[in-house]
């Protein structure tokens, strides 16, 4: 993060940074937004107008929201001026709804937004929230509420005119990779080993150049051996990881998927053996926002099985 907006919320990170705002006489700005729910928990309506908040924030230049601070209105700047901390209870619970409910409120949904919870004491239930929504630069967020588009002007979230919707749609033409594990190509071996291909997909009609893959082992201790087929075994140089990585030297394009290599893992086997392998990809293209994708697999006597896949983009 290197924008003005994630540096500043790298700089909230105690109760007296939030309290100097206050006593400094910040106003509300281009990328930052206060609020003071009464209840430590988002209404329907604040749901909407968090959705204004993360579409205006990502389609801008991304954002701070406070979570328990009030303002009030400048009768001379018409500003909206930071007053009060009005730390909320269940501090951890409402952090939680937060984190759980931005990825829905938006299309493209949010999945890269940041927060961080403040408290006087580790003992104390109530606190501040921060948010952070990163801008997102590969096309325009659109609020699920009204299904409109916004944009951060001054203090204000306002519905996005005419010309700046086109100029944002003209940056959807871009890679969407995912890294696709297909079951009926994984194979065990005869001494144990299990041979698990990596196949790219591009969802996006945009053609993928220059990719680059990063795949790192979770827990290779749970591992008797690793390897990889046409994959560079990056280990030595990142101590104290397994690290595999790829330069893919083809364009991708939409609808042909592409073996990309292969990893060959067995695993250990204990009293109890649990036999899941956890591992990361990351994917790199020209024009697109990194993509990192987490496998849970299992590698069981009874066959192979995904268990898990999260998938994020790094702003």
């Amino acid at each position: 993060m290197s924008d003005a907006a994630s540096a500043f919320y790298a700089t909230l990170t105690s109760i007296p940074a939030i309290q100097a705002l206050v006593d400094a006489g910040e106003a509300e700005g281009l990328y930052l937004e206060c609020k003071a729910p009464s209840s430590p928990s988002l209404s329907r309506e604040q749901k909407a107008n968090l959705g204004r908040a993360v579409s205006g924030f990502a389609n801008t230049v991304g954002g701070v929201i406070i979570w328990g601070v009030s303002t009030t209105r400048h009768a001379h700047s018409d500003l909206d001026i930071l007053t009060q901390l009005e730390p909320l209870g269940s501090i951890a619970s409402f952090s939680r709804q937060v984190a759980n409910t931005i990825p829905s409120l938006t299309t493209p949904s949010i999945s890269s937004a940041q927060s961080r919870i403040l408290k006087t004491s580790s003992k104390e239930t109530r606190g501040l929230l921060i948010t952070y929504i990163p801008q997102l630069r590969t096309g325009p967020v659109q609020s699920n509420s009204d299904s409109l588009f916004y944009f951060r002007s001054g203090d204000e979230f306002v519905i996005a005119p005419y010309d700046l919707i086109r100029r944002l749609f003209s940056f959807t033409e871009v890679p969407d990779l995912r890294i696709h594990l297909e079951p009926a190509l994984v194979k065990k071996r005869e001494d144990g080993s299990w041979e698990i291909p990596l196949t790219i997909r591009n969802l996006s009609p945009a053609m993928a150049e220059h990719v680059d893959l990063f795949i790192q082992i979770g827990n290779p201790s749970a591992c008797e051996s690793i390897t990889a087929n046409a994959l560079d075994d990056a280990s030595p140089l990142n101590p104290g990881k397994t690290v595999f990585t790829k330069q893919v030297q083809r364009i991708i394009h939409r609808g042909l998927n592409y073996a990309q290599g292969a990893l060959v893992v067995k695993m250990r086997v204990g009293k109890r053996p649990k036999r899941v392998l956890r591992f990361s990809v990351t994917l790199y293209a020209s024009r697109m926002l990194p993509v990192v994708q987490t496998f849970t697999i299992q590698l069981a006597r009874k066959g192979f099985s995904v268990k898990e896949v999260i998938t994020r983009t790094q702003p």
